[in-house]
């Protein structure tokens, strides 16, 4: 009986968040899928290497990317189909301007460079920034769908993400991709730059301020520098709130997994030494 009640108040919540937060029908079901096969590329620092095995899939195949990937030169190499925005650096207006600024360049970016059809997929939340932003580029398409969480650990939660009005907790923008790709339909997905090895690069300084050696495959080895690990709302991160959030992003891999069976979408991960467990791995 507890069980029950539990789910009947995740549902009156989603039904409440909805209504209150004036929530539109998404729009991600009729996301144009090209193909049944994609890549999802992550921006850690092995994907340059596995763009070069991979590179007749990438060719032939649908490309989604994520976040800061423009600011690589093989964004306009690649001219990636799909485009991923997780992180509200890109349109939260109350962060700081430090990170404002750096969302809004890489926006201007794809404004200015991309000359093919490009389709962008983003939380709710960001839609009105990215449609008035983009309104101009006729080839650029933005897609949304709601994540509010919902996770009754049932098969109810299967019916609520196709509809586009929920979705599991969502920690990382690789995990939005995934979701994304199963929602638009693709039966293969291949995951690469997703190395998530950051328990490797988190070291505490004299300070006691937790820091990351953040490394991209976009990087030069120059700019790679240990620094403390800010939160966009300000402050710096605390261990245990790193992990905690850590912990998140990988519950969400196995989560998108069990949605990917129930789909029959087969889900691979073809970056060497990832730190992620929930998928079959796929040597390129």
């Amino acid at each position: 009986m507890t069980k029950y009640y539990h789910i009947i108040r995740k549902i009156l919540r989603q039904v409440a968040v909805t209504l209150y937060k004036g929530y539109t029908r998404p729009n991600i079901s009729v996301l144009n899928k090209t193909g049944d096969v994609c890549y999802i590329l992550g921006n850690g620092p092995t994907l340059r290497t596995e763009l070069n095995l991979a590179a007749e899939g990438i060719r032939n195949e649908a490309v989604f990317v994520v976040n800061f990937f423009a600011l690589s030169s093989e964004y306009q190499e690649i001219r990636p189909r799909y485009y991923v925005f997780a992180d509200p650096t890109f349109w939260d207006t109350s962060i700081s301007h430090e990170f404002q600024d750096r969302g809004t360049s890489v926006l201007e970016l794809i404004k200015n460079t991309t000359d093919w059809e490009l389709d962008i997929i983003i939380p709710y939340a960001a839609a009105k920034r990215f449609v008035a932003f983009f309104k101009d580029k006729p080839n650029i398409h933005v897609y949304y769908f709601n994540l509010s969480t919902f996770d009754t650990d049932t098969r109810l939660d299967y019916s609520v993400y196709e509809s586009g009005y929920g979705a599991p907790h969502i920690q990382n923008v690789l995990v939005l991709a995934v979701f994304a790709s199963i929602l638009a339909g693709f039966k293969e997905v291949n995951l690469l730059g997703a190395a998530h090895s950051w328990l490797e690069e988190l070291r505490v300084n004299a300070e006691n301020e937790v820091c990351l050696l953040d490394k991209h495959f976009y990087d030069d080895n120059q700019d790679v520098k240990l620094l403390p690990w800010k939160k966009i709302a300000g402050g710096i991160y605390k261990m245990h709130e790193i992990l905690i959030d850590l912990s998140r992003t990988f519950l969400g891999y196995h989560k998108m997994q069990n949605f990917a069976l129930h789909k029959g979408v087969k889900i691979y991960n073809c970056t060497e030494g990832s730190y992620i467990d929930a998928f079959p791995r796929k040597k390129l």
